[in-house]
């Protein structure tokens, strides 16, 4: 937040309050969404999407947190990007090649290794053709999942990972730095997408939740 500050004006939109986002918000960014929205809340993010203003939203499929613990995001959130046409996996991406470093500690000592859970997508993985990504060389990403895109009208991948890149999946994760997990797949794994043209609202075939209704 502080470093887009530097460039745009940034201010916090508190959907839980049940309030319209306001017409003055130009693009809305959705950092990592967990847990369980309301009908409400997901109207309202919704009809933001339908006014044809911009989104970014920085999904996770898995959550990791500080003590390598992985657990699936059963967040509902993931219905309203299905519904437009993409499917964040609850998947990790892992890569043997094409890997960041990652700084780890044990029994009080700190080193830093090769990590394949950080991948390093290769400048052959970005769309050339996007503004938004094709001055990019390289781009790290710790712990992704790959996005599986069902309606390719209107959608285009943005990043993909290389060729050497596999999936991790669930339920169990094993994110040490100290061997390789089991993983299989193909390579080449959608991790940024791009939603363009109109969609059809979640809500049209439901009713719009009111504010202050339960639910």
């Amino acid at each position: 937040k502080e470093q887009i500050g530097k460039q745009y004006s940034v201010v916090d939109v508190p959907i839980d309050s049940g309030e319209p986002i306001p017409d003055s918000i130009s693009t809305l960014i959705v950092p990592s969404p967990q847990g369980k929205f309301t009908n409400r809340e997901l109207y309202l993010l919704d009809q933001f999407i339908m006014s044809g203003k911009g989104v970014l939203v920085a999904a996770d499929g898995v959550a990791v947190d500080q003590g390598l613990v992985a657990t699936a995001n059963e967040t509902n959130f993931f219905d309203l990007l299905s519904h437009y046409g993409a499917d964040v996996n609850k998947d990790l991406i892992y890569d043997s090649a094409y890997q960041a470093s990652a700084s780890f500690s044990q029994s009080g000592i700190q080193f830093i290794v090769p990590y394949g859970f950080w991948v390093k997508a290769p400048s052959s993985g970005f769309d050339m053709e996007s503004p938004l990504v094709n001055k990019l060389e390289s781009i790290v990403v710790p712990w992704v999942s790959s996005i599986t895109i069902k309606n390719k009208d209107g959608i285009r991948t943005l990043i993909q990972t290389s060729s050497r890149s596999k999936s991790a999946s669930g339920p169990e994760f094993d994110l040490s730095p100290e061997r390789a997990p089991k993983a299989d797949g193909n390579g080449k794994y959608a991790i940024a997408v791009q939603l363009k043209g109109k969609r059809p609202s979640y809500f049209k075939e439901l009713v719009a939740p009111e504010k202050g209704k339960s639910e």
